[in-house]
Formats: C-alpha cells, sequence, structure tokens
C-alpha cells in the first residue's frame, strides 16, 4: 500500500537581525560576528543580543580572514566537514573542508566563497587550509 501526502506550511521563518547580518556578509564575502557594545563580547554566527550580558546593544563585526578548526569529522563519502572558531570570538562556523590533507586540531584554514553569491548559507563553499 502506497501513501501519497503533501504538508503546506503557511508559514515563514523570518532570519532575524543577527541572521540578516550573517547572511549579507556571506554576500559580500565576509564571515560577520556580533560585539555587545556594553560588555565587548563577540560570537559568531552573529546574535540581535549578547549571551554574556542580555543587552541589545549590538553591533555586527567582520571576523577575522583565517579561523583555526577545533574539531573534525569525516562521512564515509569522504565529505569532511571541520568546525571553525576565529580569534576574538566565541562561537564558531561549520562547515565542510576541502583539500588534499586530513584536516587536524588547530589547522589554519580560511573561507572560500562562491563567485556569484546571494546572501545564502550556500554561498560558503567550504574552508580551505592556509
Amino acid at each position: 500500500m502506497e501513501y501519497r501526502h503533501s504538508i503546506e506550511n503557511a508559514y515563514e521563518y523570518p532570519a532575524g537581525r543577527g541572521m540578516t547580518a550573517y547572511l549579507e556578509g556571506l554576500r559580500d564575502g565576509k564571515l560577520i560576528g556580533s560585539e555587545c557594545k556594553s560588555c565587548g563580547h563577540r560570537i559568531i554566527p552573529p546574535l540581535g543580543f549578547c549571551t554574556n550580558c542580555i543587552s541589545y546593544d549590538v553591533r555586527f563585526v567582520e571576523a577575522p580572514d583565517i579561523g583555526r578548526v577545533v574539531t573534525w569529522t569525516s562521512e564515509p563519502d569522504g565529505n569532511r566537514w571541520v568546525l571553525v572558531c576565529f580569534d576574538g570570538f566565541e562561537g564558531g562556523v561549520l562547515h565542510r573542508f576541502s583539500g588534499a590533507q586530513e584536516p587536524y586540531i588547530g589547522m589554519r584554514v580560511r573561507p572560500k566563497f562562491r563567485e556569484r553569491r546571494i546572501g545564502s548559507v550556500l554561498d560558503l563553499i567550504c574552508f580551505e587550509s592556509v
């Protein structure tokens, strides 16, 4: 017996202040984080409020071009994923890794962006070793 059913979803998920800044940064070929104007706490991806002091007075700032791998994994099909942290920021960015060698903890990497970007998480192709 076969069942066919579709579910309609009338809801849209708004990106919010923080994710909008992040997506606009990707469109411009940059990684963006947030910085609290009250306590200076920085985090990437950005948030619309500070997780340290709960202030909503944040600004969006560019992260460094180079980060470091803090952990990684690989899939049976060969895809490799890295969690990359950036100096001066809490949090990090999880994305694919591309390179001939295996990633390792502490490896310095930089983001590789698509040539034609639209403000999507897919604008970031992968991280590559420096």
